[in-house]
């Protein structure tokens, strides 16, 4: 868990500077939507982990998958 604990703060970090770049972006207009769908992606995906956190879900399989999407956004969005 504690793995999973350093990545929520990791993540977090990661979140509110896009958050604060896009606020500060004048033409984030034109890209409402785009954006809008990828703060629910965050949102989705922060929602999954807390679920993870309190082994709600407690399947290593379902663990992985988190992880993967987690990456995925991560390595996508800020590298």
């Amino acid at each position: 868990m504690d793995a999973l604990l350093e990545q929520q703060n990791s993540t977090n970090q990661k979140i509110i500077k896009f958050n604060s770049l896009i606020d500060t972006l004048p033409w984030k207009s034109e890209w409402k939507d785009y954006l809008s769908t990828l703060k629910l992606s965050f949102f989705n995906l922060e929602e999954f982990r807390k679920k993870v956190l309190k082994d709600e879900i407690d399947d290593n399989s379902i663990k992985k998958y988190y992880n993967d999407i987690h990456n995925s956004l991560v390595d996508t969005l800020f590298y």
